[in-house]
């Protein structure tokens, strides 16, 4: 990539609207090389935390899904493993992410998943105990809820 010329080269906001693209299902993607984890087989916290805290942007928006549903059907094991693998705090972090991006409607949704996996946690005893540990945590969902999103505020 370093010998394309400048202009060659995608910019970040190209890139972001492609992982969208691909994410919504508007294009089919091409697996990239060194990727071992798919997202919908994920099933430990060590899994989700890894695809959360992954540089590929399509991996995250693609986790969002199955960790909801793991994180509602989970035992406490399950979530204070979660916890351990720093999964929390990576979860929070991809959310920051998505909401300090302008994004459309249609991509409105992917945060929206990102807080139903926070909701989860929340509805499980173990879950809501170490989220009000948190002060970051707590201080990022609070930034997300304030933010200028018009579908967060509905």
């Amino acid at each position: 990539m370093a010998d394309q010329p400048e202009a060659a080269r995608p910019t970040a906001r190209e890139r972001w609207r492609q992982a969208f693209d691909y994410a919504l299902g508007k294009k089919k993607r091409k697996p990239q090389a060194g990727e071992a984890l798919d997202p919908a087989s994920a099933t430990s916290p060590d899994a989700f935390a890894t695809l959360l805290s992954s540089t590929n942007l399509l991996s995250v928006l693609q986790v969002y899904l199955p960790l909801k549903a793991q994180l509602a059907s989970c035992d406490e094991t399950w979530m204070e493993q979660f916890f351990e693998v720093d999964g929390l705090q990576k979860l929070a972090d991809s959310i920051i992410q998505l909401s300090h991006m302008k994004l459309k409607m249609a991509e409105v949704v992917f945060l929206l998943r990102g807080l139903e996996c926070v909701r989860a946690i929340m509805n499980n005893h173990a879950g809501m105990g170490q989220v009000v540990r948190s002060q970051a945590t707590v201080d990022n969902l609070v930034f997300v809820l304030g933010s200028d999103q018009l579908m967060m505020k509905a």
